[in-house]
C-alpha cells in the first residue's frame, strides 16, 4: 500500500513538516533561476501590453487575442514565480512551506498557466480560420468575439484552479488533459494550416498577377500562423517534460525526493515559456516590433 506521504506528494503537492527538504544548493539555484525569469516575463510581456494597449493599429482580433497570451505570460512573471521564490526562500528558512502561501501559489499557478495554454490554442484557431475563411474571416473573427473568448478562457481557467481546492485528484486529471489534449488540438490545427497555405502557395503561382491583394492577404496570414507556430514549438519543448514527469509519477514508485525535484524543474521550464514568448513576437512579428519601439521611446525612454 502505498504510504500517506507518498499518496500526497502524488496528488496534492503539497509540502507538510513531515516531508524531507530538497538539498539546500537546489533551492537557492531554484530561487535565482525563478527570479530572474520572473523578471525577463514581467518586463517583456508588460512591453507586449503596454504596446497593444496603446496603438490603435493593433487592436485586431488577432492582436486582441496575442494581448490575452502576454497577459497570461505577465501574470506568471509578476504573480506565479515570485510566489514560488517565497516558497522555496521558507522552506530554506524554515524547513517548511506555509500552507496560505502555498496554496495561493498552486491557485494563481493554475490559473495563468491554464490561460497560457488555452489562449494559444485560441490563437491556433484564429490562424486556422484567417486562411481557411480567407475573405470572410473579418465578417466572422472580431475583435468583440475575440475579448469575449478571452473572458470565457479566464473564467475557465479560475473554476479549474478552484478543483486544486476542491478536488486534488480531479485537479491532476484535468491538468493532463489540459496540456495534452491542448498539445494535439494545437499539432491538427497547424497540420491543417500547412496544408492550406500549400495550397494557397500553388494557386498564387498561377493566379498572381490577377488577384494580388488578396495574395498579398494571404501571404500575410501564412507569415502569422508561422510566428505563432515558433510559439507552439516553444511550448511544447517546456510543457512536453512536466507532461510526462505528471504521467510518470502516476505510474512509477519514485522516491519523494526525487519527485519534488522533477516537479519543480519542469514546472521551472513551463514558467521560463513566459519569458520567451516576447522575444519570438519581436522576431516574427514586424508591425509589432515596430510599435514596440515606438511605445518604449514614448513612454519608458522620454525625458518629461
Amino acid at each position: 500500500m502505498t504510504s500517506p506521504v507518498r499518496e500526497n506528494i502524488n496528488s496534492t503537492e503539497q509540502i507538510t513538516d513531515g516531508l524531507p527538504t530538497r538539498d539546500l544548493n537546489s533551492l537557492i539555484v531554484g530561487c535565482v533561476v525563478n527570479s530572474v525569469f520572473s523578471f525577463t516575463a514581467f518586463t517583456g510581456n508588460g512591453l507586449v501590453l503596454g504596446t497593444i494597449w496603446k496603438t490603435p493599429s493593433l487592436h485586431s482580433p488577432s492582436h486582441v487575442l496575442l494581448f490575452g497570451l502576454a497577459l497570461s505570460d505577465f501574470g506568471v512573471g509578476f504573480i506565479v514565480q515570485p510566489l514560488y521564490v517565497i516558497c522555496l526562500l521558507l522552506e530554506i528558512i524554515t524547513q517548511k512551506y506555509l500552507l496560505v502561501v502555498w496554496t495561493a501559489y498552486r491557485v494563481t499557478q493554475a490559473v495563468f498557466v491554464s490561460a497560457t495554454v488555452l489562449t494559444l490554442t485560441t490563437v491556433s484557431i484564429d490562424r486556422f480560420l484567417a486562411l481557411y475563411l480567407h475573405l470572410r474571416y473579418p465578417g466572422v473573427v472580431t475583435a468583440k468575439r475575440a475579448t469575449i473568448t478571452l473572458l470565457t478562457i479566464w473564467i475557465t481557467s479560475l473554476a479549474y484552479a478552484l478543483t486544486g481546492i476542491a478536488n486534488n485528484d480531479l485537479h491532476r486529471v484535468l491538468c493532463v488533459f489540459l496540456i495534452s489534449s491542448s498539445l494535439l488540438v494545437n499539432s491538427f490545427l497547424y497540420s491543417m494550416i500547412f496544408r492550406i497555405a500549400r495550397h494557397h502557395q500553388n494557386q498564387t503561382q498561377d493566379q498572381a498577377h490577377i488577384y494580388g491583394g488578396a495574395t498579398l492577404s494571404r501571404k500575410r496570414h501564412r507569415n502569422a500562423a508561422v510566428s505563432m507556430f515558433v510559439v507552439f514549438l516553444l511550448l511544447c519543448a517546456c510543457y512536453l517534460p512536466y507532461l510526462c514527469v505528471r504521467i510518470a509519477i502516476k505510474h512509477a514508485r519514485w522516491q519523494i525526493r526525487i519527485v519534488r525535484l522533477a516537479l519543480s524543474w519542469s514546472g521551472v521550464l513551463v514558467y521560463i515559456n513566459s519569458s520567451l514568448n516576447p522575444f519570438v513576437y519581436c522576431w516574427r512579428m514586424r508591425e509589432l516590433r515596430a510599435a514596440m519601439k515606438d511605445f518604449a521611446k514614448n513612454h519608458m525612454f522620454c525625458n518629461g
